[in-house]
């Protein structure tokens, strides 16, 4: 996020302050890798983890952690 330019001091060190954060937060318009050596996991409403697998023909599979 940009924010517009300003001469007020306070609004340009607010507006810094958001640009900031804004680069911490997770943007939806790209794409997340994982690789190797990593694991996407997942908890079930009972508590139990998974992680989610990929073989090479591209399936998808869990296993509990």
């Amino acid at each position: 996020m940009k924010l517009p330019a300003t001469t007020d001091r306070v609004m340009r060190e607010a507006f810094r302050i958001l640009e900031v954060e804004d680069l911490k937060s997770e943007k939806t318009d790209r794409n997340i890798e994982i690789g190797p050596g990593r694991n996407f996991v997942l908890t079930s409403p009972n508590g139990t983890k998974y992680k989610v697998v990929v073989d090479n023909a591209g399936n998808l599979s869990t296993a509990v952690l």
